[in-house]
This record gives C-alpha cells, structure tokens and sequence, in this order.
C-alpha cells in the first residue's frame, strides 16, 4: 500500500527502454519485460522518478493523488520504479536459480527429438550439422537403432508420468531421418502399442521431402504425423541456390513434386520453413508471399542463417522482414522466425515465467543423438547427459542443472545493457556456439533482433 511506504525513496529502473509514436509511448524493462503503452503525461511523470524521491513528496505535488496513486502502483508492480538500492539483477537472478532447482524434478521436459539420422542427401550451403563437430568424431554414429530409440522414449514416456503430464510431443530429426525409415516406423508402432492409453503423442518428421514414397505418405497420413517442408524460394533459380544435392543438383523440382503427392493424399501441409542468406535473399520478398499462399500454406518460417555470416546490411534485412510481416498479414499467412522471438518474449515477465529464446536455452528438450548422449538442440555440440545414465541426469549441480545456469536468459555478459537483454538471452544456442570467436555475426544478429523487437514494439501503438 501507498501509505506504508510513502516516505522510502524511490527511482526509476537503470533497465528502462522506451520508444514512442503519435504522442504515444511503449516503455519496457529489458529484464521484467510487460511492456505498457502510456501517455505523454505518464511519461513525463515517469521521469520524476529520475533521481531517488519519497511517495509523499510526489504526492504533495497534486491535488487529486487518486490517478496518480494508481499510476504509482502499476509503476511498482511492473518494477519500473523501485526502492532506492534495490538491485533488480540480483532479484531476478534468485528468481531463476530457485525455479532452476525446482526444475531438477523432471517437470521442465515437454519433448523429446530422436536424431534418428545425421546423414543427408542434401548438401544445403547453410548447413549446421555438417560443421558440427560431434558429427565428425571417429566413434561417432550417423544411425540410430532401436534400442537407443526405445530405451529413450521410455525414458522421455516416465517422465512425463512422474509430473503428470499428458501430451507428449517427439520429433524424428537429425539431418535427414528419412533415411533411417524403417526406425521412424517401428518406433512409431511401439509407442501406440506400449503407451498410447495413458498419453497423447503428437509426432514431427523434419524432413526435405525427397525421400517420401507413397507408401511413407500413407503411413504419414493415418498416424497424423506433421511435416513441414524447407524450401528456399518460389522457384527453382530462388531455391537451388541454397538447397542442393550432395551432386549439386537442384531440389526444388523433386520437393514440389512431393508436395502435390502429399496434397492429392489428403495429407495437410499447413506451413513451410525458409533458410535465406546472401545467395537467396533477394527472392524473399511478396511475391514469396503470394506462392505460399497459393500453396495452400497458412505460414511460413523465414530465418537468416544463424550460422554463416550473410554479406547483408542488418536494417536492410530487418525492414525488408517487417515489410514482409505487414504484407503476410493482409493476406492472412502468418511470419515467424527467431527476429520475432524477444518481442514475443516481452510480454511475459520473467519473473513469472521460464522464458527463453527457444525449447533449448528453456531447458524443456531432450534430443538424443544415435549414441544416446543427451543435447537441448539438435545443432549443439554440447553433451549434458547420456540416456545410459539417466539416473543421474537431475542432480543438483549436474550437468543439466548448470547448464540451466549457463543459458539463464539473463547469465550472458555479452549482453549486459542490451535493451532486450532478458527476452533474447543471447539469441540461438547454435548461433552461439558456432560463432564464440566470431564477433561480427554476433553483432549482426544482435542488430536484427534489436532493431526487430523495437519495430514489432512499436506496432502495438
């Protein structure tokens, strides 16, 4: 209450950001997050929290405290005033280890991802999983078998038993699973016939679509498996730029030749994926968005290469993409992709939520290589168990535990200051790894990511 605390003193957050439009303004902490939109008058009486004042003296300055009574409390509810030497890092950073060591039960895991194969047909240029350097250690397998297969969805199926979940969600990965069908197949029929009673499975194949027979499409279609293609492009010259064979041919003839198999199956297609970079930039623009809306899909997933660094101006793809989202949007598809993720994020506090940039950096995944060593993403490199000794794999000060405390989204020193620091949390795990010493895509993403959030922020006037 106002009257208990009106003679502590009071200032406004060091982690304020705001952005304003047509006597508007999106104000935001770029730790708590919960933007609000305020006036002018908000704004400025804001700002006389500049420096540290009592409740009482702001109070003598008006005749009818009633509005600004309740102004003062949303201000302290979204921690944008707080008590003079209250340190809002170290709050938050108690929030997230408490909730990191209630997470030690199991209760963060919502998926499980079989990288059934790390072999591939496709020799795409963007390609993570080919510098990948697990992939490339002399004892490493390319193929799951069955038994790494079941003895992970056992795991993965008493888990979410223990926390009394009920949806369960696994995605065939790797590179291209498809080549390892027999595997998707049988793994398939195990689950229906061993835990189908007490669970609801939803099943994801990432896949290229060059390996899909008919015979896989009706196996596809009466398990309700969900597929998405990636395609780089409305046309063969867009997409064959990127998406190649490992004989250099082109793709987008062979993947388009699927999609209509799928679509005369009955088999829905409801978005597709986009990987651009330099190469095949210039392609995505509105008429990309008029041949997936003629493709009958409901959205796309755009997304700069996270991992090579793109001959392209930062504002020039960040305009480019919030064009495109304004196009997509009068024509009903809908854009994603991870420029989207913070200012998705900054509606939750972080407080109150376990936000991240994506499952992996949240620790809600478990992807399983062929050797049935443990990863949050499918293009880390980074070991933090092993299915073999799942036992151990939630003990306190473990590796998942501290790696919980490594992707906290607040535990980078690269991004101390940024305005959506708490909300990108350093962006992709892969990005990251892949670039440690590569200062130079790291700013490039950084760039989008900032000058993105600030316009999807602004849209909300």
């Amino acid at each position: 209450k106002l009257d208990s605390s009106s003679n502590k003193l009071f200032i406004k957050s060091q982690y304020l950001h705001s952005l304003s439009k047509k006597n508007q303004f999106v104000v935001w902490h770029s730790l708590f997050g919960n933007p609000i939109i305020i006036n002018k008058d908000a704004y400025d009486f804001l700002s006389l929290f500049s420096n540290a004042v009592s409740i009482s003296n702001i109070l003598k300055m008006y005749r009818d405290t009633t509005e600004v009574s309740q102004l003062i409390k949303t201000f302290r509810k979204s921690k944008f005033i707080n008590p003079a030497g209250f340190d809002e890092r170290r709050y938050l950073e108690d929030k997230i280890q408490h909730r990191n060591e209630m997470g030690l039960d199991g209760s963060f895991i919502d998926y499980l991802e079989l990288r059934v194969s790390e072999a591939c047909n496709f020799s795409c240029s963007y390609c993570i999983l080919q510098n990948a350097k697990r992939i490339h250690r002399k004892d490493y397998k390319k193929i799951m078998d069955f038994n790494t297969a079941k003895k992970a969805v056992d795991i993965y199926a008493n888990l979410l038993k223990k926390t009394l979940k009920k949806k369960a969600e696994i995605t065939f990965g790797g590179a291209e699973p498809t080549l390892n069908w027999p595997l998707i197949r049988q793994t398939i029929e195990y689950i229906n016939a061993t835990y189908k009673s007490h669970l609801t499975f939803v099943f994801y194949i990432n896949t290229n679509f060059s390996l899909l027979t008919p015979e896989r499409i009706e196996f596809i279609k009466s398990h309700k498996i969900k597929i998405s293609p990636s395609i780089d492009g409305y046309s063969s010259l867009a997409n064959d730029s990127t998406r190649r064979t490992k004989t250099m041919q082109g793709t987008f003839d062979k993947i388009m030749t699927v999609i209509r198999n799928l679509k005369e199956a009955g088999v829905k297609i409801p978005a597709c994926s986009t990987t651009t970079n330099d190469t095949n930039f210039k392609f995505i623009n509105h008429k990309f968005i008029d041949w997936v809306k003629g493709q009958g899909f409901r959205e796309v997933n755009i997304n700069i290469d996270v991992m090579n660094m793109a001959a392209l101006n930062s504002i020039f793809v960040a305009d480019r993409l919030i064009d495109l989202v304004r196009y997509a949007s009068k024509s009903k598809i809908g854009l994603s992709g991870f420029w989207r993720r913070s200012a998705e994020n900054i509606s939750y506090s972080l407080i109150n939520h376990r936000t991240g940039f994506c499952g992996a950096t949240r620790g809600d995944n478990l992807s399983i290589d062929p050797l049935g060593d443990i990863y949050s993403c499918g293009y880390s490199n980074k070991i933090i168990g092993s299915i073999h000794a799942f036992d151990s794999f939630f003990r306190k000060n473990g590796n998942y535990h501290n790696f919980l405390k490594q992707v906290s989204p607040i535990a980078s020193r690269y991004c101390y200051g940024c305005e959506i620091e708490g909300y990108c949390g350093g962006g992709c795990l892969a990005t990251r790894e892949f670039n440690k010493s590569n200062d130079a895509k790291k700013k490039q993403m950084c760039d989008i990511y900032k000058y993105m959030t600030r316009k999807l922020i602004s849209d909300l006037i």
